[in-house]
């Protein structure tokens, strides 16, 4: 408040209030929701003044945070306005840092495959905006879990059941999800889910016949191979990467990276996590290493500069350092900025146990050795 007073920026909006509220699936810890929450305000606001609060305090006690962002920009002098464009990209930013940590994300509104036929409401651009998940997205979620499992439209509806969604086809040959809300049933033509949950991109996510397999054009034989992986339970992936794989890549691409995890070796959820486990602690350690190295390089770029500029002054150094006390006193008086600089570079090198010698490349070969370790 006092910032934007004294800039003279106090008018109109003060502030901003974002969430993150992970899937309670996921069950993070405080101490990740608040890394998350950080890492997603310094890529999008990072010059700005916020504050971040971690809080169980909702009926379920999940952990989320709560993100409070000054509206005024001490950076850049000027008041930050969100658009839509702006919003996406928040939006889109923490899928991305979300998915970086093998966290569920919530389907992209803004995306070509998964919006409605017509724009998203404002209510509902308002909750996927606020990290809340709608109605909606909760059958986007049961049919992505259920289709892959399916062969027929019966065993949809009966995996649809468990999850506590109804499907049924209309008189216009679509399908209508119904789920329950608050005010009772909610009902909801497949087109307004979007293209990708529209009947015949569902049915075309079933998985194949075997007789018919010898007439199947190769991409149809590689969806096969990998949904039979999965619906006999040899291998499963989390549901957000089935769908990401599916979005993203082809289905013969999708087979071979189920072919290539299982040629590794990860059958389960649970291997594949503790392989992602191991590489993150490795990768800890070395960033830990990094950072010693940094340290060292540091120290060691400091030395390299005082022992440099004893080095250049290295006969009047010893001269005054071998000096009487009555020839120290006429030469501090005739040079005294250069003595004050010489005895800091000496001070520095002797708070670091080094002693200068005129003729040692001891430092200049310790220097060297650690600028390519690092």
């Amino acid at each position: 408040d006092d910032v934007r007073c004294v800039m003279d920026k106090d008018a109109g909006r003060k502030f901003y209030h974002f969430i993150i509220s992970p899937d309670p699936k996921d069950n993070l810890s405080a101490e990740a929701v608040l890394e998350l929450a950080k890492s997603w305000v310094e890529e999008n606001y990072g010059s700005a003044m916020w504050a971040i609060e971690i809080h169980d305090d909702n009926k379920n006690h999940i952990t989320h945070a709560h993100i409070a962002l000054n509206a005024y920009d001490p950076q850049t002098h000027k008041k930050i306005h969100r658009d839509r464009d702006m919003i996406k990209q928040e939006v889109r930013s923490l899928d991305r840092l979300s998915l970086e940590r093998g966290l569920s994300v919530l389907p992209d509104l803004y995306d070509n495959d998964t919006r409605q036929a017509k724009s998203p409401t404002k209510a509902e651009l308002e909750m996927r905006e606020k990290g809340m998940r709608t109605l909606k997205d909760q059958m986007r979620d049961a049919i992505d879990l259920c289709a892959p499992y399916s062969r027929t439209f019966n065993e949809f509806s009966h995996l649809l059941t468990k999850q506590h969604v109804s499907v049924k086809i209309n008189k216009r040959a679509g399908y209508v999800y119904g789920i329950a809300a608050p005010w009772g049933e909610m009902f909801c033509k497949d087109y307004k889910l979007g293209k990708y949950y529209m009947r015949e991109h569902i049915e075309s996510r079933f998985i194949p016949n075997l007789s018919d397999i010898k007439d199947m054009p190769v991409y149809h034989v590689a969806h096969f191979r990998a949904s039979e992986a999965f619906s006999k339970r040899d291998f499963t992936i989390p549901k957000t990467m089935r769908y990401r794989m599916r979005k993203n890549l082809s289905l013969i691409v999708y087979a071979r990276a189920v072919a290539m995890l299982k040629r590794d070796g990860i059958k389960t959820v649970q291997e594949l996590k503790n392989v992602i486990n191991d590489k993150r602690t490795e990768i800890a350690e070395i960033k830990e290493q990094l950072h010693e190295n940094e340290n060292l390089l540091k120290h060691a770029q400091g030395a390299n500069r005082f022992w440099t500029i004893l080095d250049q002054n290295k006969d009047f150094y010893l001269k005054w350092k071998n000096a009487t006390p009555q020839v120290r006193t006429h030469m501090e008086k005739h040079n005294k900025r250069k003595v004050e600089i010489l005895n800091e570079a000496a001070d520095y090198l002797n708070d670091r146990g080094i002693t200068y010698e005129p003729q040692s490349t001891m430092l200049e070969d310790t220097f060297k050795r650690l600028q390519s370790e690092c």
